[in-house]
This record gives structure tokens, sequence and C-alpha cells, in this order.
């Protein structure tokens, strides 16, 4: 039985959960990669894992990312 301040995996950032990822031995660091807006935007999407070739697909054609778009000139 969990306790109410314990916490879950949706309480805790994705930074987080890949480290304790790390820590567990689960995968290691060299397994990650970070990317930010414009680095994953025009990443070759050849080289992205399925998961951010997604995440790519949405930032360029999402109306969620068009703000961010339009910030960092892409529009």
């Amino acid at each position: 039985m969990r306790g109410k301040d314990s916490k879950t995996s949706t309480d805790k950032s994705l930074d987080e959960l890949t480290q304790e990822l790390i820590d567990r031995g689960i995968v290691k660091r060299e397994q990650t990669t970070e990317y930010d807006f414009l680095e994953l935007y025009h990443a070759n999407p050849a080289t992205l894992s399925v998961s951010c070739r997604r995440m790519q697909l949405l930032m360029h054609n999402s109306v969620e990312f068009k703000a961010l778009r339009q910030d960092h000139g892409l529009e």
C-alpha cells in the first residue's frame, strides 16, 4: 500500500525517471539522448528512435508547437 506522500512515476519528470533507470542499471547514460527544441526539430529522421521521430513530427506539424516554431523563426 502506498502512503499519500510516496511518489508514483507520474509525479516524476522525464529527467528524474531517466536518472532512476541509469542509477538502477537498467539503461546506460550513453543509451540516452537529450535534445533541445531546435536540435530535435532539425535532426535527421533516419537517426532518431521511433519515439523521437514521433515527437519531431509533432513539432513540425501540430498546433501545440506553433508558438515555439514561431518563436524560433521556423514559420
